[in-house]
Order: C-alpha cells, then structure tokens, then sequence
C-alpha cells in the first residue's frame, strides 16, 4: 500500500475553478462543510530513471532550456552521471508526489525538494514523473524550482 497524505481545505464555488482542481487530482465532499482533498503519494522505490535522461538530457549542454550548466553548478557533469540518478533517488523520490494531470499515457506527478550536489552545492528543484497506463513509474524531467531561491 502506498503512503498517502490527504490536505484538506475549502472547496471553491465556481464550475471553472472546480474542474481545474479536479483535473488536478482533487476530490471534494461534504464532512459538515464542503471540503477538497488532494492525494499526496510516495512514488514507488523501483521507479525507473533512464541513464539517457541523464546522459543525453540533463547532462547536455543545449541552445534552449538548457539544464546542464545549472547542474553544473551543483557539480554534477557527463563524468559523474550516476550521481545525479543517485541523489534523484535519495534526495527526491523519497518524498511526497503531488498528481497534476492524467492523460492517454498515464498520471502525471510533481515533486518539489532541494538537491545536494557533490559538490555542496544545494539546487531548489522542481521534478515531473509519470505513472503510465501499465503502473509503471518513470523519471521526466527535472528543471530549477525558479519560486524558491
């Protein structure tokens, strides 16, 4: 069974608001009052995270979102590849994943931490993962948490 933790607050009152949250994960009923609550889940340990995303990705300077210079930053490089697949596994997986889409291909999570470079280094990130129709769960992307600093 997985870790669930459930947020609870006020409902909104409009149709366009409410369907936005639902689309996102949320559920509502009464208890007393009108109340949403949002599913929180740990991802599974056995989540895979392809050595290309890290490799030919991630690691890969780029014209356009690149992310291997702010990597860079925290001391990861193409030398050091494993350690990112590592610190993703340790430093973020292990927390709570909040649903913000479910599509053809499965449901879409986000989770949100700060990542400990080898070098010290300590980057606010922001990371999306998929659990696709067969219940497997997989790494997407990762980019900056760009409201923290």
């Amino acid at each position: 069974m997985q870790n669930v933790k459930e947020i609870y607050g006020i409902a909104p009152k409009d149709k366009f608001t409410l369907s936005w949250y639902k689309k996102r994960g949320y559920s509502f009923r009464k208890n007393g009052k009108e109340v949403y609550k949002k599913m929180q889940i740990k991802l599974p340990e056995n989540t895979t995270i392809k050595d290309e995303k890290i490799t030919q990705y991630l690691l890969i300077p780029k014209k356009r979102n690149d992310k291997s210079k702010w990597l860079f930053q925290a001391g990861y490089t193409q030398k050091n590849w494993q350690i990112p697949e590592a610190d993703l596994r340790e430093q973020i997986l292990s927390k709570y994943a909040k649903p913000i889409e479910k599509n053809e291909y499965g449901a879409k999570y986000k989770i949100k931490g700060h990542l400990t470079g080898p070098n010290g280094s300590v980057l606010s990130v922001v990371t999306i993962w998929l659990k696709d129709v067969e219940g497997k769960t997989k790494f997407v992307t990762m980019y900056p948490d760009k409201r923290e600093k």
